[in-house]
């Protein structure tokens, strides 16, 4: 483990520690002890257990919500049946904390006390939870931690983040850390401190509702820093600081807990500094956010669409980058001291690529003809026809037997034989890169290898996201289809159908996709269903739908 880091949490307990042991002679806050409880009292209920040799038999987790702050501290212990003793205003690491002291109402005696600080003296969020806990359950007669101890640990999934031997030991299990020491002023008993690991809960306050983005909604190079001060004027919660490069603005919150940034840092022309030449972009930084956040919390994937920005993706970079854009730059999202660094990048004018020429296949439109190979069902039974021709052709071919359905039964309509391009230069630029041959839905053991109907392989690589994408669309007319129209359907789940007709093999076709997957299917049948016709709108026909 990074040494700092170490040395920052030893520090953090040892401050802890010296809180708890105070408890009894420290003056409250001022409090009025006659104010009536709004919270509801619970039963007492122990947050340990024991086993019948008297072993712990799981770690005894006190309220480690450490996004939230007093009332929910206080409601969690309430429900616990434990009561306020001490409410408690001290000076920690420079700032006004509050230490909030519980008694449990343990009888036994086994865990007495519940030790809580919360920042900005009691308005801000909790920052350390401590257990004080029969040291008995935790150290040797020698004053070493118990094997049975540390084995529970290592049961509930904490892992050492120290040397075994270590009569202080911490234990961490994500982002959870919990340190364990003998209790200076409480004798007899051991305490186990429960901190985050830095960096995994903000520091600030995210706000989903904002849309306080810096100004992106155009390209760099036609924003003037004029028009940036205009939006940071009527956004309100960022103000100008003062610098001495020309082409560069610099803004900072005005209030810390309004507002997801607390700096931002505009150079729509790029600039030069010490011999070096920066792009033009935007760096911001942010407290409110975590890595943890971007990655999980819908929330914070709401407010960057509401702000004109793709959810964020993990980058190819590292496990802790990730990436969004919107039509006029990239962002990249990283670690950046004790927040969130935001790098916008001003997108460049990417040169038009040359044409690739589209390798799609397609397959046979002779319907009634058979795809069994000269092996299939019966050893010395003539090849189909499609067959023979698929084979000749050189790609990759494959019959697929039929399978058992859900009722055990044989299911003969999903007898098929797939033809997939063989070239694997082909394959990837290839928009349609294989077809299949299926039977009749009601086939029969006599007729599960005449074709009825068939299927296009739209290749997954190319990341079409509709059937109507540029390149897909282009080559499905150049194999004679045309786009008839479009159907949304929603039962349950949200369905999007694209309709195609073949007039010079009288087929038609369509592609569908799930809402939110990117995956295609197509589906293509004899008629003329899919055909435009004066004064009748096209319908799904449903019967051709293959997951």
């Amino acid at each position: 483990m990074n040494k700092q880091i170490y040395l920052t949490l030893a520090l953090i307990l040892s401050t802890c520690i010296g809180l708890v042991g105070c408890y009894r002679d420290c003056p409250d806050d001022g409090g009025d002890p006659n104010k009536e409880d709004t919270i509801p009292m619970g039963e007492y209920t122990p947050i340990y257990e024991l086993d019948a040799d008297g072993n712990l038999m799981h770690l005894p987790i006190p309220f480690v919500d450490f996004m939230e702050g007093e009332l929910s501290l206080k409601k969690w212990e309430a429900a616990h049946g434990a009561m306020l003793q001490k409410e408690v205003v001290a000076e920690f690491k420079g700032q006004q904390v509050k230490n909030y002291v519980f008694n449990t109402q343990d009888k036994s005696g086994k865990q007495p006390l519940r030790i809580y600080l919360v920042g900005d003296a009691g308005k801000g969020r909790l920052q350390i939870s401590t257990v004080l806990l029969d040291k008995k359950l935790v150290y040797n007669e020698q004053g070493e931690i118990r094997r049975e101890f540390d084995i529970m640990t290592i049961n509930d999934g904490f892992e050492a983040m120290d040397d075994s031997s270590s009569k202080t030991p911490m234990y961490r299990k994500g982002n959870l850390i919990v340190g364990v020491s003998q209790s200076k002023d409480q004798a007899g008993y051991a305490q186990l401190s429960f901190l985050p690991m830095p960096g995994s809960v903000p520091t600030g306050y995210f706000d989903k509702s904002l849309k306080d983005f810096p100004f992106a909604s155009k390209k760099a190079e036609e924003t003037s820093l004029d028009e940036i001060r205009k939006y940071e004027a009527a956004l309100g919660l960022r103000q100008e600081k003062a610098q001495s490069d020309p082409k560069r603005a610099n803004f900072i919150t005005k209030d810390k807990k309004k507002g997801n940034f607390d700096l931002v840092a505009y150079y729509p022309q790029g600039y030069t500094s010490k011999g070096d030449t920066y792009k033009p972009g935007i760096l911001a930084l942010s407290y409110a956010l975590t890595l943890d956040m971007v990655e999980n919390n819908a929330e914070v994937a709401e407010w960057f669409v509401s702000n004109g920005f793709s959810k964020p993706q993990k980058s190819d970079i590292s496990d802790k980058t990730f990436t969004s854009e919107n039509d006029y730059y990239t962002l990249l999202i990283m670690e950046g001291g004790q927040g969130i660094a935001f790098s916008f990048s001003a997108k460049e004018k990417a040169p038009t690529p040359d044409p690739v020429e589209d390798t799609s296949i397609f397959p046979s439109y002779n319907f009634g003809e058979k795809f069994n190979p000269a092996d299939v069902p019966t050893p010395g039974t003539p090849a189909g026809s499609i067959y023979t021709s698929e084979m000749a052709k050189g790609e990759n071919v494959t019959y697929n037997a039929p399978e058992k359905g859900d009722d055990g039964k044989i299911d003969y309509s999903m007898t098929n034989l797939q033809v997939m391009i063989k070239d694997p230069f082909k394959d990837r630029t290839a928009a349609i890169n294989g077809y299949y041959y299926y039977p009749s839905y009601n086939a029969t053991e006599a007729t599960m290898h005449v074709y009825d109907n068939g299927g296009l392989a739209i290749n997954h690589a190319r990341q079409f996201k509709t059937g109507i994408d540029k390149e897909l669309k282009a080559a499905l007319e150049k194999a004679g289809y045309q786009y008839t129209g479009t159907e949304k359907r929603t039962s349950g789940t949200e369905y999007w159908y694209w309709f195609y007709y073949n007039a010079e093999h009288n087929v038609s076709l369509h592609v569908y996709k799930m809402k939110d997957s990117s995956f295609l299917i197509a589906s293509f049948w004899p008629g003329d269903e899919y055909k435009p016709k004066a004064g009748k709108q096209i319908r799904l026909n449903t019967r051709y739908l293959r997951h």
